[in-house]
């Protein structure tokens, strides 16, 4: 062998196969060791006792979500996928507020119709949110009307109660 070639120490690992746990501040202290000056991360491991790979992982779970995810160890979301999330649930809230006004105006109008024109005898509608909240059915029932409500998808199903 050339003398110029040095060889490296061996180590041998005789902790009996057990899990070590490795506490918050050993991990973030082992990561930013990682980082300054562009350290080896597989030397920086070796020195400390960390597998590589797991290394890898706190290192990357770091500098995507900060210390928490680190100190957690769990998985984290990016801003992005967060900000899809916020604008999703900014639409549902937006649907839900549309869904609340459309069932202020159907009561409204049945107020209105009912005063101008009498309670009607029975109220035909389908099974929309609006025509099955309390509100709208215990307005008919005050006023005597009977209620018939449509099937899923059918138009018919309640002819013969209405007609009889």
């Amino acid at each position: 062998m050339p003398e110029h070639v040095l060889m490296s120490e061996i180590e041998i690992i005789t902790d009996g196969g057990r899990r070590r746990r490795w506490t918050a501040a050993e991990k973030l202290r082992i990561v930013e060791e990682t980082l300054e000056d562009h350290a080896s991360i597989s030397i920086v491991a070796r020195r400390n006792g960390v597998a590589p790979n797991l290394l890898y992982r706190w290192r990357r779970l770091m500098l995507e979500g900060g210390s928490v995810a680190v100190t957690e160890d769990d998985d984290i979301t990016s801003n992005k996928v967060v900000r899809q999330l916020e604008d999703r649930i900014r639409e549902l809230e937006r649907h839900l507020g549309r869904k609340t006004l459309e069932a202020e105006i159907l009561r409204e109008a049945l107020n209105e119709a009912i005063h101008k024109f009498g309670p009607p005898e029975i109220m035909n509608s389908d099974q929309g949110s609006q025509f099955t909240s309390f509100a709208w059915t215990d307005r008919l029932k005050r006023v005597g009307t009977r209620i018939s409500m449509d099937g899923k998808g059918r138009c018919i199903d309640n002819i013969f109660i209405e007609r009889l």
